[in-house]
């Protein structure tokens, strides 16, 4: 599991980009406002939920594919916790988190 580095020099060991952090851990750094104007409103939207409200509007989507794109160790794991916290209760989505790489062989 990742650790916090004490030092400068500990933290190339204390990298570890194939372990994805939890929003609730103490190694979560919120960097919303390095993303500028960049919202998950549109997200929200094509789900049928108001975003301030986070409340159905309309009938819900039969379908909806989101595309998540970035490179090794950018995030997209953690947002996608992030995103499923956010989605999972009762009067809006079950939602199923599966970290397939620990499921599967990604060799086979």
């Amino acid at each position: 599991m990742t650790s916090q580095a004490t030092s400068f020099w500990e933290i190339p060991n204390n990298l570890h980009y194939d372990e994805p952090i939890d929003d609730r851990s103490a190694l979560f750094v919120e960097t919303s406002v390095a993303r500028g104007n960049f919202s998950f409103n549109r997200l929200y939207k094509s789900l049928c939920l108001d975003p301030q409200s986070m409340s159905f509007k309309g009938d819900l989507p039969r379908r909806v594919y989101q595309l998540f794109l970035g490179h090794r160790g950018s995030g997209k794991s953690t947002e996608l916790r992030r995103l499923s916290h956010q989605l999972h209760a009762p009067q809006r989505f079950f939602v199923v988190f599966l970290d397939v790489p620990t499921k599967l062989d990604i060799n086979n």
